[in-house]
């Protein structure tokens, strides 16, 4: 399973790049937006979030938590727009446990402004395929075990507009996971936020 997750992970970037140049190529094949929320402008960015627990409540042992969400999006009518994110998360304790989860799936945008907005209100949603790899310390060598599930995200939040194609973008974000490991079922949920950049095309 440990090779598999590595060509995914190396495969990814690919995807993404070729989904942007496919929603760029769809934008040229239409009438020339004329905002960054306009029917065929396209919105490529990403958001990025850290955390770090540690206490009794984390069982005595500090767990830090970091991901990066790259997206894509074409806008195919003002304001609703179509496209796919990447996922990348990695957590790990201070005793040598770590997880390392891979998603990638198609989202949905949804916005609410028009051209005389600085300051753009969305919601989105997305399903992701997944990939997980956990190492644990707990045993005679440490042991890492890999598995598959999917993934439900749900976030709102804004972004603000710093040029006429560049915005800074927060967002409050809540996830499921699914996943099967070592033929075990697990399932985990979580609710943060993210920040980033996100440039528009039009």
């Amino acid at each position: 399973m440990r090779p598999t997750t590595v060509s995914i992970c190396r495969l990814t970037p690919v995807l993404i790049f070729a989904l942007a140049l496919t929603m760029v190529g769809a934008r040229s094949a239409n009438a020339q937006p004329s905002w960054a929320l306009d029917k065929g402008s396209v919105a490529i960015g990403g958001t990025a979030s850290y955390s770090v627990a540690g206490g009794e409540v984390q069982g005595s042992n500090k767990k830090s938590t970091a991901s990066l969400t790259p997206y894509a999006y074409w806008f195919t009518s003002q304001n609703v727009a179509f496209g796919g994110e990447l996922y990348l998360e990695n957590s790990s304790r201070d005793q040598g446990e770590s997880s390392t989860t891979l998603g990638i799936g198609p989202s949905a945008l949804f916005t609410f402004a028009d051209s005389s907005f600085t300051w753009y209100p969305f919601f989105q949603t997305t399903a992701l395929l997944a990939w997980i790899s956990q190492t644990s310390p707990y045993t005679t060598t440490a042991t890492t075990v890999s598995g598959t599930g999917f993934g439900l995200e749900l976030a709102g939040g804004g972004t603000y507009m710093i040029g006429r194609q560049v915005g800074i973008t927060a967002l409050l974000y809540y996830q499921v996971q699914w996943f099967t490991v070592d033929s075990e079922s697990q399932r985990g949920d979580q609710y943060g936020l993210r920040l980033g950049l996100t440039g528009f095309l039009f």
